[in-house]
C-alpha cells in the first residue's frame, strides 16, 4: 500500500482534496464544530427520504437494516441511524468515519443506548485521522451503545481481516433485530 503523505508532516494535495469534499458534503470542518449546512443538509434529506422508502421497496422495515459506509458513506450513516425523529435502524456499521456535527442536526445518542455499532479506523488514516474513529467510540460508549470497534495498522481503506469479525456482528445484529421485531409483535 503506497502513503499519500508528502514528505515531511504535511498532507499531500491529494488528502486536501479528500477532506476538502468531505467537508463540502457534511458541512464539518476537520478540527473545529459546524460551519455549514450548505451542502450536508440536501444530502441528508436525499439520503433520508430514499431510507424511508427503502422498507416499501424491499419489504424490510428500518429496525431490521443496518446502516453502514465508509468515509463519507459512514458520516451518512451515523446521520440517518443517530438523528432525533429518525427510526433506529438494527444498528450501524462506520468505517473510516466520523460523527457529523451539523447545524440544525439534532443527535439523540442515549435515545439510541443498545443499539449495536460496529467501528473500524485505520491508526494511519491521513484522510479522517484515526482521533475521529475513537471520538465517536467514546461518544457512542457513554451514551449506552454497544459498540464493536477495530483499529487497524492502515491507511484509508477498509480492513480485509476485520470483515470477517464483521460478519459475525451482522449476523448478530440482523438475528437481534429479528427477535426484538418478534416480541414487539408478540406484546403488541
Amino acid at each position: 500500500m503506497r502513503s499519500i503523505r508528502s514528505a515531511g508532516s504535511r498532507a499531500s494535495p491529494r488528502v486536501g482534496r479528500c477532506r476538502s469534499l468531505l467537508a463540502a458534503h457534511t458541512g464539518t470542518r476537520f478540527g473545529g464544530s459546524a460551519t455549514r449546512t450548505v451542502t450536508f443538509a440536501p444530502t441528508f434529506a436525499a439520503a433520508a427520504a430514499w431510507l424511508d422508502a427503502l422498507p416499501a421497496a424491499t419489504g424490510v422495515p428500518i429496525e431490521r437494516t443496518v446502516l453502514g459506509g465508509f468515509s463519507q458513506g459512514a458520516v451518512m450513516s451515523y446521520a440517518l441511524g443517530l438523528a432525533a425523529g429518525r427510526p433506529a435502524p438494527a444498528g450501524i456499521l462506520a468505517l473510516s468515519g466520523f460523527i457529523p456535527t451539523v447545524e440544525g442536526l439534532d443527535l439523540r445518542l442515549e435515545e439510541r443506548a443498545g443499539l449495536p455499532v460496529a467501528i473500524g479506523h485505520g491508526t494511519h488514516d491521513q484522510v479522517i485521522g484515526v482521533e475521529w474513529g475513537r471520538d465517536a467510540r467514546e461518544r457512542l460508549e457513554a451514551a449506552g451503545v454497544d459498540v464493536l470497534y477495530r483499529e487497524s495498522p492502515m491507511a484509508h481503506t477498509i480492513d480485509p481481516l476485520y470483515l470477517a469479525d464483521l460478519r459475525g456482528w451482522l449476523e448478530r445484529t440482523i438475528e437481534g433485530a429479528a427477535e426484538q421485531a418478534a416480541v414487539g409483535r408478540a406484546a403488541g
